[in-house]
C-alpha cells in the first residue's frame, strides 16, 4: 500500500478495520517499510489505532538505514525512538526488502540485511504491508512533458522558482529542484508554503509586467528559513524542535501544540476556525474519555 491521495488513506482505514475483524490478537501484524518521517509517524498511529479498540497488533518498521529519521533533529529522533521503544515497535535497521508473495490471506515480505549475513528475521508473514520508502510515480503529467528535469526527475528552476529556461512556469514543492549552487531543500510542506509565496509574488510581476529587464528586476529569489519540525508520535503525541534546538518539547503538551500551530497556519480564516474546531473537539473527547477510564479503574 503506497500513498498519493486522500482516497489511498481512506483506503488504508479500511484495510486497518479488515485486519482489526478477521484476525486474531496473536497473529495480527504489520509491517512498515521505511523509517523516515511517515514511517515512524504511521507506525505509532497504527498502534494507537489498535490499542485504542482495545486489540493487539504487532508492528514491525523495516529501514535500510542504520539510523531512523535521517534528516530530523537529534532530539526528534531521540523522542521517536524512545516511542517505538515504549509502544514494543520491532525495528529491523540495515534491512531491506527483497521480495514480497502472497499466500492466501498473508504477504510474505522476504527480508536480506545490508551487510549479506542472515538473520532471524529473513521472512515475516503479515496482514498488511505499508510502503512509505520512494517509489517511481507514472509517466503522467508533468513527468511526461518537455520540463528540464534532474536525475531524480524534478523539474529545474532558478532561485526564482521559475523552470530553467521557461520564465512564464514556475514549480515548487517536492517535485521542483532549485539548481545553480543553492542547498538541496527538504521535501517537506513547510518549503513548499514557504515557495507559495515567492511564486505569487513573482507570478504577479510576470503578469503585470511587458519590460523583460523589469520583470527580472523585481522577482524574488527563494530563501529557505528553517522554522524547526513537527511530527506525530501517535495520536496524542507529539514531538517538537524549533528555534534552532531553543524551544523543544514532546508528549500530549507538544501534541496539542502541534494542532493548534497547524491551524493557525491554514491560509484562510475559515480554515483556520475550522481546524480549531476539530482539534478542540478531540482533545475535549480524548479527556473525557481518559477521566472515564481513570474513574472506571478507581471503582474496580
Amino acid at each position: 500500500h503506497t500513498f498519493y491521495t486522500l482516497q489511498d488513506c481512506y483506503a488504508l482505514r479500511k484495510q486497518l478495520n479488515n485486519v482489526l475483524l478477521s484476525s486474531s490478537n496473536s497473529s495480527r501484524h504489520v509491517v512498515v517499510v521505511g523509517a523516515g518521517y511517515s514511517g515512524v509517524e504511521l507506525s505509532l498511529n497504527i498502534r494507537t489505532f489498535f490499542q485504542k479498540q482495545k486489540a493487539d497488533v504487532k508492528v514491525t518498521l523495516v529501514h535500510r538505514g542504520e539510523n531512523i529519521l535521517p534528516s530530523a533533529s537529534d532530539f526528534n529522533r531521540d523522542s521517536a525512538m524512545k516511542r517505538l521503544k515504549e509502544s514494543n515497535i520491532q525495528l529491523l535497521a540495515e534491512t531491506s526488502v527483497a521480495n514480497v508473495t502472497q499466500e492466501g490471506s498473508k504477504k510474505i515480505v522476504q527480508l536480506s540485511s545490508r551487510n549479506g549475513k542472515e538473520g532471524t528475521h529473513d521472512s515475516i508473514a503479515s496482514d498488511l504491508l505499508l510502503w512509505t520508502v520512494g517509489a517511481n510515480p507514472p509517466k503522467k503529467g508533468i513527468l511526461n512533458s518537455f520540463l528540464p528535469r534532474d536525475k531524480s526527475e524534478r523539474i529545474m528552476t532558478r532561485s526564482t522558482l521559475q523552470v530553467v529556461g521557461l520564465n512564464n512556469v514556475f514549480a515548487l514543492g517536492d517535485c521542483a529542484k532549485v539548481v545553480g549552487g543553492t542547498p538541496s531543500y527538504p521535501a517537506t510542506a513547510q518549503v513548499a508554503i514557504q515557495q507559495a509565496a515567492v511564486v505569487a509574488w513573482n507570478l504577479c510581476e510576470v503578469l503585470n509586467h511587458d519590460n523583460a529587464s523589469k520583470v527580472e528586476e523585481s522577482l524574488l529569489p527563494f530563501r529557505y528559513v528553517e522554522l524547526g519540525e513537527m511530527m506525530t508520535l501517535g495520536t496524542d503525541d507529539a514531538t517538537i524542535n524549533s528555534l534552532g534546538g531553543l524551544f523543544q518539547a514532546s508528549g500530549k503538551g507538544a501534541s496539542a501544540l502541534r494542532r493548534f500551530i497547524y491551524a493557525v497556519r491554514m491560509p484562510t480564516n475559515k480554515q483556520r476556525l475550522t481546524a480549531l474546531v476539530d482539534s478542540t473537539a478531540y482533545l475535549a473527547a480524548n479527556t473525557i474519555l481518559l477521566d472515564k477510564q481513570k474513574r472506571s479503574k478507581k471503582s474496580k
